[in-house]
């Protein structure tokens, strides 16, 4: 008997409002350029499921405003759990400082994500050894995990990052951004010839990140825009189990960018997806669609 997929906290949602916020990546137009509201969630997510809200890559200057934001939804919708806030390491502004301007959201700041897809960014972290700002700790009296968003052509950028500080945990979005998908999602029908080379570099990264004992993997980006079932995502999904184990994934699916608002995917379906392409055995997949996260981001 096939294990049903247990109950999810989901730790990669997304919330838009282009009116209020400026979002640099999305195009004017696009299918993302409109309101994504708590609802639009729950319309594609299984009834019971929680979620963590993660900053969407709004303008630099309005963190805290978008973190405010999510504050107002969360008091009222009682399934957001959390919110993971943007650092700037490029910033003038000190990443402890950026930290301190989002105290007006009390405990449900439970992370922070740093892109490193902005050469900008990778530049400032190189010129001070890769170090974030020492202290980075909310009320729970421990550094708040840090997710990363990775550059697909050079997802390896992660590796001197999370070894330089050993004391924070780190989070490797998207399954640390394989190739040929950009990091905001396309995913190409199948792999050529000429993607296998990076294909094998990005699974070489992938298990440098796994070989730190302070990082684990959202199984959640463009992968899920793959058609169902397909080579290409089964054996992703198998590479990120063999290099994390199930003791260090995180199911999240990315909504709405890699699960659309009106797409063919839900929430629900990437999780349906994601227990048939994993071998796990109940506890394993519990851990995977709910514990882990919690362990992270709420303990």
């Amino acid at each position: 008997m096939v294990a049903p997929v247990p109950p999810i906290l989901d730790p990669h949602v997304h919330l838009l409002d282009p009116a209020r916020f400026g979002y640099p990546w999305i195009p004017a137009g696009s299918e993302l350029d409109a309101l994504v509201a708590p609802g639009d969630y729950l319309t594609s997510a299984r009834p019971g499921t929680r979620a963590i809200v993660v900053e969407a890559g709004a303008a630099v200057g309005q963190a805290q405003a978008e973190a405010e934001a999510a504050r107002d939804a969360a008091a009222s919708h009682e399934w957001i759990r959390g919110f993971v806030a943007a650092l700037h390491p490029d910033a003038d502004v000190a990443e402890q400082d950026q930290l301190d301007r989002l105290g007006g959201i009390g405990s449900l700041l439970v992370g922070l994500r740093v892109d490193l897809t902005k050469s900008r960014v990778r530049a400032a972290l190189g010129r001070r050894g890769h170090r974030l700002g020492a202290g980075l700790s909310s009320g729970r009296g421990r550094p708040l995990p840090i997710d990363l968003l990775l550059p697909s052509d050079d997802p390896g950028v992660a590796v001197p990052v999370c070894a330089a500080n050993p004391g924070a945990v780190f989070v490797v979005d998207h399954l640390a951004s394989p190739p040929g998908l950009a990091p905001a999602g396309v995913a190409p029908g199948a792999l050529g010839p000429a993607a296998l080379d990076a294909e094998e570099a990005w699974r070489a990264a992938l298990r440098r990140l796994a070989a730190l004992p302070n990082t684990v993997l959202k199984v959640s980006g463009p992968t899920a825009r793959l058609a169902a079932g397909g080579e290409v995502e089964r054996d992703r999904l198998r590479a990120s189990l063999d290099a994390f184990g199930p003791a260090r994934l995180l199911f999240a699916s990315d909504f709405p960018v890699s699960i659309t608002v009106a797409g063919d995917v839900t929430v629900a379906d990437w999780a349906e997806r994601v227990r048939a392409g994993l071998t796990l055995s109940p506890s394993e997949l519990a851990a995977v669609c709910a514990g882990n996260a919690e362990r992270v981001y709420l303990s």
